[in-house]
């Protein structure tokens, strides 16, 4: 006879029009009367077994809506709240970017177009020549597509001004941070021990500032209470002025340890853009009969900086050394991989043709793309 279980002893997920059924026709078993479909029992059954069910479907919607491996929305956020945290970021954010004029000046606050898209004059760039830092009106993703080089044309007309382009994206813009991520982050505890001035600490406030993409920490560098932070942008490479002026005016200003900013006091704390490492390539590619030279080697450009940009990013020192590598058979696999390639012969990367090696103190950045096509 088949066994008889109670509500109780069930899974909610478990508890099913299904699984109500069968239990009943167990128990129709068990009272020795007729479970057949269409039966007196049955039909008498059928009724209560669909109102259950329908009651534990809503019961168990109510669950996810209230669980903390399954809330989403509003709910998720008071559970970030009681956490003592928050959606990182809590509002999508704007893109800012690099833009260079040539001939004139613009007024702090003036509308630029690019690409019909509204962006608006911010400051000065101290570090470069012509160089101004505009940011996007609109957020989210989206605003970080616009390509180096494309045309800026102000809102109003500026006297003297011979030619304006785009440069680089310096701080990324950003979504609001979506549920799974949020509740990941909440659960996990973000991973590590956080205390004031211990590494862990530092490298968060670090995190916090738009435009850091990686901070890198190293503690008593400079001597007895200092703390080093070596700071990548977003896009891989070195930041801008403002993003490590940022980062330093947060954590420690001036860097004379008195306690002003997030650090604590007698802990002087530098805030350090790496230095770009140029990557040069070179070798010879055979195409694929009908493939465009000029479409293949854009594309493997591509992948090329997209591989160096994780690099920067991510990698970390070769166990044992204090150096990182850039592995030449990637870049030859890239090659390969890349549509309209047949082979390539003489790889070579900075004129050699083993790695490359670079430090924590520099991020790899694709200088020249010497290949030829054959």
């Amino acid at each position: 006879m088949a066994t008889i279980r109670n509500v109780e002893d069930l899974n909610l997920d478990d508890i099913t029009e299904e699984s109500l059924t069968e239990e009943a026709i167990n128990m129709g078993t068990a009272l020795n009367v007729d479970t057949r479909q269409g039966s007196i029992y049955r039909d008498a059954a059928a009724g209560h077994i669909a109102r259950t069910a329908e009651f534990f479907d809503a019961l168990t919607e109510i669950r996810d809506i209230l669980s903390i491996f399954t809330c989403t929305g509003d709910v998720l956020d008071e559970y970030l709240k009681q956490a003592g945290m928050a959606r990182d970021p809590e509002e999508a954010t704007p893109a800012t970017y690099k833009c260079y004029f040539v001939g004139a000046e613009p007024e702090i606050g003036a509308t630029m177009i690019v690409d019909e898209t509204e962006f608006t004059v911010l400051s000065k760039e101290s570090s470069e020549e012509n160089c101004w830092l505009i940011q996007s009106v609109d957020t989210g993703t989206d605003m970080n597509n616009f390509a180096s080089g494309t045309a800026v044309i102000p809102d109003d007309d500026i006297d003297d001004l011979e030619n304006c382009t785009l440069g680089d994206l310096v701080v990324a813009a950003a979504d609001i941070e979506d549920d799974d991520s949020a509740r990941a982050r909440m659960l996990s505890g973000v991973g590590a021990d956080v205390e004031a001035g211990n590494a862990a600490q530092f490298l968060k406030w670090c995190k916090e500032i738009d435009g850091v993409g990686r901070a890198e920490i190293y503690p008593l560098q400079e001597g007895p209470g200092t703390v080093t932070g070596y700071i990548t942008s977003v896009t891989g490479g070195k930041p801008a002025d403002s993003v490590i002026k940022a980062v330093q005016d947060t954590i420690d200003p001036g860097a004379n340890g008195e306690g002003e900013g997030l650090a604590p006091i007698g802990c002087t704390f530098y805030a350090v853009a790496v230095e770009e490492f140029p990557v040069t390539i070179g070798g010879t590619v055979t195409l694929v009969s009908g493939s465009d030279s000029s479409v293949v080697k854009a594309k493997i450009t591509e992948k090329i900086v997209a591989y160096l940009k994780n690099l920067a990013l991510t990698a970390e020192d070769i166990p044992g050394t204090k150096e990182r590598s850039i592995l030449i058979n990637t870049i030859g696999s890239l090659i390969m991989t890349t549509n309209g390639v047949n082979d390539y012969t003489g790889l070579t990367l900075n004129g050699g043709t083993t790695n490359a090696t670079y430090t924590h103190k520099t991020a790899p950045v694709l200088s020249q793309n010497n290949l030829t096509f054959a």
